[in-house]
Parts: structure tokens; C-alpha cells; sequence
């Protein structure tokens, strides 16, 4: 079991965001669910995403993180309560992946630890 060290002793509810919830933000989820100090959860922006983004999803979740900078925007539009109070971050990665795709892996191990303990 991995663990991310941080100063919170709590469990920390990330949620993951990119376009469609098909690719990106599912890997994400899939691969820091294992982190047993982490809470994960996936949503997209557009209107036929898997999963779609919620206020209630907002809420629930400490911290989030988008793949572009369009996901950001579209909070910024469209849930500018949440979006002026929660904890975001950009992991800057294109929609150039397939579900699970090992290079995608590897980015998310390599950006997603050190923004989330930035902004604890």
C-alpha cells in the first residue's frame, strides 16, 4: 500500500477531472486509490461524460485536480463558489491517452505526489 506523507493524518478526498471521465481522470482515480491515505473519485466536464461534474462532487472533495487548463475554466464558469475556496491544481496533460496507458501512469505518479503535498 502506498502512501503519500503529509501533515494531515486524515484521509484526503481527491477528486480527478478531464473531458469525458474515459481516459484521464479514471486512471488517475484507479492508480491513487491504492494510497491508503487518499480517497479518490473521477468526473468530466463535458455533457455526455461518464461521470459528470457535480457541485456535490466539489464539495466532497478536498482537493482537485484537472488535466487542462479548458477544466479549470469551465469551474471557474460554471461553480465559481467552489472554485474560489477549493484547493485546485493543473496537471497539465493532454488528451493524447488511452485508459491505463503506461506513460500516462508515469506522469500521474510523477505530478500528482508533490501537488498534493503543496497544497496540504
Amino acid at each position: 500500500m502506498h502512501v503519500i506523507q503529509m501533515n494531515e493524518t486524515k484521509k484526503i478526498n481527491v477528486l480527478f477531472i478531464c473531458n469525458l471521465n474515459l481516459m484521464r481522470s479514471p486512471t488517475a482515480e484507479l492508480i491513487f486509490k491504492e494510497y491508503e491515505n487518499l480517497n479518490t473519485k473521477s468526473a468530466g466536464i463535458f455533457q455526455d461524460a461518464d461521470v459528470r461534474i457535480t457541485g456535490n462532487l466539489l464539495d466532497w472533495a478536498d482537493i482537485i485536480m484537472v488535466m487542462e487548463e479548458r477544466q479549470m475554466e469551465f469551474l471557474r464558469k460554471n461553480f465559481p463558489q467552489q472554485y474560489e475556496i477549493k484547493k485546485l491544481a493543473c496537471l497539465d496533460i493532454p488528451d493524447d491517452f488511452s485508459f491505463m496507458s503506461p506513460l500516462l501512469i508515469e506522469i500521474l505518479i510523477e505530478r500528482v505526489p508533490p501537488l498534493l503535498k503543496q497544497l496540504m
